[in-house]
């Protein structure tokens, strides 16, 4: 009884070992197709919007008021447009929403 129990147990370890190594991915020679928002430029990704500048919440992010809803964005690449800009000023902005729910920004303009 014992070496049947052990012959048992030792093929369903060997079964679920196999069964791990099994490949579900594409098959060498075949293409994946892209992902449907790689084909689009990234220009026809953009947002443009009207708010009030808030203020900035850290060295990153700052934070405008858009239709009454204050929303933050990342400032990766527009710092040196603050400049000019000061709590409570009408802005136009362009910016989009990247893969983990950020808001970039990539434009910011006083009105």
């Amino acid at each position: 009884m014992r070496k049947i129990t052990a012959l048992l147990l030792t093929g369903t370890l060997m079964i679920s070992l196999l069964a791990g190594c099994v490949s579900r991915g594409p098959k060498p020679g075949e293409e994946t197709p892209p992902p449907a928002n790689q084909n689009q430029s990234e220009e026809e990704n953009w947002v443009t919007a009207e708010g009030i500048y808030v203020g900035q919440i850290d060295s990153n992010s700052i934070e405008i008021e858009i239709n009454g809803e204050a929303m933050a964005f990342r400032i990766e690449e527009v710092q040196e447009q603050f400049e000019e800009i000061e709590e409570k000023d009408k802005v136009q902005i362009k910016y989009l929403e990247n893969e983990y729910g950020q808001l970039i920004l990539k434009e910011i303009i006083k009105e």
